[in-house]
């Protein structure tokens, strides 16, 4: 631990975990993609070596062991084998271990639980040996680490993910925007489909996973768009007929009226969620979302989501407000679904899952979901 320390630790910029700048050291946590599997985790190590133990490297040589602690595994009786995971591999000047972690990474991020039953009992170490900094470190490790993930996942069925610290959107802002609850249940009286009752329901239980939390919620807007164009198209053509100009045995006065339902047909995605928008989401309820709850910077430029054009502005007036939330809902839903290989795209950096975008993208998640529930109301009176 003073070892540490007196070489100067710091915490990661990303991950969860810590670094050691002037020995090239950099050490994060790590947990199973389903959490639930975690206290499996140390046992499912347990069955694994490295490949060409007999390698040595300055670990081993000169002693210089890479620090760790073992924790016993909760679910493990005592009579079975209950040892420290400790996978070491080296190549290319370059060491890595799979162990418990440090006793300054442990200290440092398991904050709030006890040492017999710490949050993350092991971490991936990455050694280079020499002095960069932090950086430069974690952007080299970046790229041993994806690919020590995906070959765990391929050669030894483990699905892990590291562990990144919350979004820029913390606990005090969640604890603010908390609804009001009901504490009456009613004979129910929502008509709904299966469909979108079933991806209402799965995206509040991908709360883990943002991205497609996001993505089920505009599912729900996405399936109402072709009536966002029909109701446009009707409300363009009684408009038209309404005209005492109107002449129904004029073929050019007949032409316009078809007009409005290829344009309709025609119309973009961006379009008719704009018009989706506009025609069931109620502006006072809008309105309070970005007012009732402090956001700081987030729905700006300046927020953790890049590729937002413009800021959310409720006091635009050139603008409404329906239409500035439609178009960063688009752009959010095109980084998550489109990819760099896309030429249509090639502009857009894709919002890939678990990134720092991905753990800050809780607002907008929110954001979505009240727009779904609001279309979903809008389709009681619609019918």
């Amino acid at each position: 631990m003073t070892d540490q320390l007196d070489r100067g630790v710091v915490y990661l910029n990303g991950w969860v975990g810590v670094a050691v700048p002037t020995t090239g050291y950099l050490e994060v946590v790590f947990g199973r993609n389903f959490r639930f599997f975690n206290e499996f985790l140390q046992a499912s190590l347990r069955g694994l070596s490295a490949e060409n133990s007999e390698r040595e490297c300055r670990h081993i040589s000169s002693n210089e062991v890479v620090p760790s602690i073992h924790f016993r595994d909760r679910l493990i009786s005592d009579n079975k084998d209950n040892g420290p995971v400790s996978i070491h591999l080296q190549g290319d000047g370059v060491c890595m271990e799979i162990s418990g972690t440090s006793p300054a990474c442990h200290i440092f991020v398991n904050y709030g639980y006890s040492p017999e039953s710490p949050r993350f009992p092991l971490s991936i170490k990455v050694d280079f040996g020499s002095a960069m900094k932090i950086g430069e470190l974690e952007s080299k490790a970046e790229k041993l680490l994806d690919s020590l993930l995906y070959e765990l996942d391929i050669r030894s069925n483990l699905d892990i993910r590291l562990e990144r610290w919350p979004g820029a959107v913390g606990k005090e802002v969640r604890t603010q925007t908390a609804e009001a609850r009901i504490d009456t249940i009613r004979f129910p009286q929502t008509k709904i489909s299966s469909e979108i009752a079933t991806l209402f329901r799965f995206a509040a239980s991908a709360q883990d996973n943002l991205p497609i939390a996001f993505l089920s919620y505009y599912q729900v807007l996405e399936s109402h768009l072709p009536l966002a164009g029909r109701i446009e198209a009707l409300k363009r053509a009684r408009l038209e007929m309404a005209d005492p100009r109107f002449d129904k045995r004029n073929d050019r006065h007949l032409m316009r009226l078809l007009s409005f339902g290829e344009m309709a047909t025609n119309a973009s995605e961006a379009v008719l969620l704009r018009t989706l928008l506009r025609e069931f989401v109620r502006d006072d309820v809008l309105h309070e979302f970005f007012s009732l709850v402090d956001w700081g910077s987030y729905f700006t430029k300046k927020g953790p989501i890049s590729g937002v054009v413009d800021n959310i502005n409720p006091a635009n007036s050139g603008t409404p407000l329906p239409s500035q939330v439609a178009d960063r809902v688009y752009r959010i839903r095109n980084r998550i679904v489109h990819t760099k290989d896309d030429p249509k795209y090639e502009g857009v950096p894709a919002l890939l899952p678990q990134s720092f975008e991905a753990e800050s993208l809780w607002p907008d998640v929110r954001l979505v979901r009240l727009l779904a529930s609001e279309v979903i109301l809008g389709m009681q009176s619609a019918h």
